[in-house]
C-alpha cells in the first residue's frame, strides 16, 4: 500500500514522490480515487494523468 513520502518508481524510470493534502493521499497533482487489489500487486486509480518531466 501506498504511503506518505514514500518514492515510487515510474515506468519511464523516473521517480515521483506520494504525498497527503487534505488527508487525501496523492501522485504527483493526482488524487487517489481508489486502490484495486489485482493479482500482480495493486492499481491505484487516480484523477489525473501523471507526465514525465518534460527534457
Amino acid at each position: 500500500m501506498l504511503q506518505y513520502r514514500q518514492t515510487i518508481n515510474m515506468v519511464d524510470g523516473t521517480n515521483t514522490k506520494i504525498s497527503k493534502k487534505d488527508a487525501v493521499i496523492m501522485i504527483d497533482k493526482g488524487k487517489i480515487s481508489a486502490s484495486i487489489k489485482a493479482t500482480n500487486g495493486i492499481v491505484h486509480l487516480i484523477d489525473e494523468v501523471v507526465l514525465p518531466p518534460s527534457k
